[in-house]
């Protein structure tokens, strides 16, 4: 699929009652920003919020260590609380954001592109009808018609 380069977050994200839960954390920062590049992980696989690497390998705590910069510990700790607040799920050792459609809109952006797609054809289709009629001026300009005409009658 398509790298899709948005997520939808909420102005009162952090009023949200299990963001402020994980506020009352010793390390609720870092357990925040780990949940925002999660999502913006997510939202670059566009794979349904299901974290998965070339749609085979599920990825590890380690593997999400590295790719989040952060350190294993606590990355840990951070997929635990997820867990814990039920924003995450683990299926068979694959780690989904289990509401995605929240932070994803795929049918709003099927209809952007849709919407995108037909103002592009009308673009082009003006476009063409322009050139069109830009050739027939510049025919015009540069036959000379009265000429043609008089050795169109001199010739019958």
């Amino acid at each position: 699929m398509a790298e899709v380069k948005w997520i939808k977050i909420l102005v009162d994200i952090f009023d949200d009652e299990k963001i402020l839960l994980i506020e009352s954390l010793p390390a609720a920062d870092t357990i925040i920003v780990i949940w925002f590049k999660l999502l913006c992980l997510a939202g670059k696989q566009n794979n349904g919020g299901v974290f998965v690497m070339n749609d085979v390998i599920p990825y590890t705590d380690e593997m999400l260590a590295t790719i989040l910069r952060r350190d294993e510990t606590v990355v840990r700790l951070a997929l635990e609380t997820f867990k814990k607040f039920k924003m995450i799920e683990v299926i068979d050792n694959v780690i989904t954001i289990p509401n995605w459609h929240k932070h994803q809109q795929l049918d709003k952006l099927e209809s952007i592109r849709k919407q995108t797609k037909e103002r592009v054809s009308r673009y082009r289709e003006k476009q063409k009808k322009l050139i069109g009629e830009n050739k027939e001026k510049e025919c015009n300009a540069n036959c000379n018609v009265t000429v043609t005409r008089c050795n169109a009658y001199r010739y019958r």
